[in-house]
């Protein structure tokens, strides 16, 4: 999933009364209190973010901490830890949207420094204090980024931009969903979407950003657009630039579950959840500065072997030239 979260429609009793349930049992928790916070991510070493038994997953990790740390009581976590949606393996975040219900005053930077300790990149960012139970899921909007290197994507910018503006608008998103979507689940989305190109460094190289923002999306509905719009243009087309708008006509006509293969995950970022209450977003501890210091040894680690492969190719004889002398 991209980031699942559906709006359901009708009375579902049960479901409620679990809900009331739950909401209960998190207000027996004795000398609580309750938070909103923001975390960033690498979603690459986890197999997704939904707890799963015997699986290293993001939201499993962070349960871990606030265990050992005496944050959670004993037992299952599950009236004292929500989350705002769910993310497929692979994808990452920058602001992942939590509420907690913990047994003394939280400090984020001793949820981080343990996090760091185990090596496992995920850092509390910001913090709200709340009065008591708020849903995270009922978000306001919900943000992703997907990052597409121009060195590599196989369509001008000119199409994704085209492609992009079509997409944006009310519309039935089950044509861009994975099967099955989930019965009972809204599909009639308005998205909001853009695109921008960076520049990378002093070079010529340039990435591609495109922006999707909702209140909700569905199983891989972000991954399963941007491979629809790299498929590029029907067969007879001049420079598409015209033609993608029609192309995505036809598919939203189409109906349901377009076969269309979704879009590496390791690009999708969950850029920012705006929670439907206002809260008071805190900086706790210098907790910013330590991420911002986590992310650059993580992208101090991935420029070193990004150069090691730079100059492991350029040392690698081409083909068809003999080596000279021995092989070090």
């Amino acid at each position: 999933m991209d980031g699942f979260e559906g709006k359901r429609t009708g009375k579902v009793t049960g479901k409620i009364a679990g809900q009331m349930q739950e909401k209960q049992a998190a207000s027996n928790l004795g000398g609580s209190f309750h938070y909103f916070m923001k975390a960033w991510f690498d979603g690459r070493p986890f197999t997704g973010s939904q707890v799963q038994p015997d699986q290293a997953t993001v939201d499993g990790t962070l349960v871990e901490s606030l265990h050992a740390l005496g944050y959670l009581p004993a037992g299952s976590h599950v009236p004292y830890f929500k989350v705002a949606g769910r993310t497929d393996k692979g994808v990452s975040a920058r602001a992942a949207l939590y509420y907690i219900q913990v047994q003394r005053k939280f400090h984020p930077c001793e949820v981080n420094s343990w996090m760091r300790s185990q090596d496992h990149p995920i850092s509390i960012w910001s913090v709200a204090r709340l009065d008591g139970f708020v849903n995270p899921r009922k978000a306001r909007s919900r943000t992703y980024l997907y990052f597409l290197p121009g060195w590599t994507c196989p369509v001008p910018v000119s199409v994704l931009e085209r492609g992009m503006v079509a997409l944006g608008g009310e519309y039935d998103f089950a044509t861009f969903a994975k099967s099955p979507v989930i019965p009972g689940v809204e599909t009639n989305r308005t998205l909001e979407t853009s695109v921008e190109t960076r520049r990378l460094g002093s070079g010529n190289r340039v990435m591609h950003v495109l922006h999707f923002s909702s209140t909700g999306f569905l199983r891989e509905q972000i991954r399963r657009m941007v491979g629809f719009l790299l498929e590029g243009e029907d067969e007879g087309d001049n420079d598409g630039i015209q033609d993608i708008g029609k192309r995505v006509e036809r598919a939203f006509a189409s109906g349901p579950h377009l076969p269309v293969d979704p879009a590496p995950a390791e690009n999708l970022v969950l850029w920012d959840v705006v929670p439907e209450e206002n809260v008071r977003w805190e900086n706790v501890d210098g907790c910013q500065a330590f991420t911002k210091d986590w992310m650059a040894d993580q992208h101090e680690a991935v420029a070193i072997h990004e150069a090691q492969l730079s100059m492991m190719v350029d040392e690698l004889p081409r083909a068809g030239e003999a080596s000279r002398g021995k092989h070090k």
